[in-house]
């Protein structure tokens, strides 16, 4: 089987997660009402309450080049970094468990997964809302965030 094959059916919260952030950005390159709703503003989210754009934000990219160099660098680390989690949860399973036991662990390697990504990003936009939470024109956007997070799972 083709290792990009491989990759998406092992892999469905990346392959979904790459394909969602694919199609979010590229929306967003040709409407820019979409764009300008979904950054992240931290004075808005501070004053008006916006807190949908803690996770709206990590979709949409400023560019191409941004959301590409952030695509590239999922595509590296993402797929493999899910199927090592469900590996390892796996692993914690007797060879001779039931059926359920095995799937309740492939679920659960899964979940792990999407944790670390969204909880990365969280914490990358927590982060700039406490810093620029006092000026009204700061927005930022991106998955940059959630893929340091990866990365740093990684390693």
């Amino acid at each position: 089987m083709n290792i990009l094959i491989t990759k998406i059916v092992n892999s469905p919260v990346a392959t979904f997660l790459f394909l969602g952030t694919l199609a979010t950005s590229i929306s967003a390159f040709q409407n820019q009402f979409l764009k300008e709703k979904f950054m992240l503003r931290p004075h808005a989210f501070v004053h008006r309450k916006q807190y949908f754009t803690v996770i709206t934000s990590g979709l949409i990219h400023a560019d191409w080049n941004h959301l590409l160099m952030n695509m590239f660098t999922f595509y590296f680390f993402a797929f493999n970094l899910e199927h090592y989690f469900v590996y390892l949860q796996c692993m914690k399973v007797d060879e001779v468990a039931t059926v359920e036991a095995q799937r309740f662990s492939t679920i659960l390697g899964h979940a792990k997964f999407f944790l670390i990504y969204f909880i990365s990003m969280i914490v990358a936009d927590f982060t700039t809302i406490i810093k620029y939470k006092d000026i009204p024109g700061y927005a930022c956007l991106g998955a940059s965030g959630a893929i340091s997070g990866l990365v740093m799972s990684t390693i």
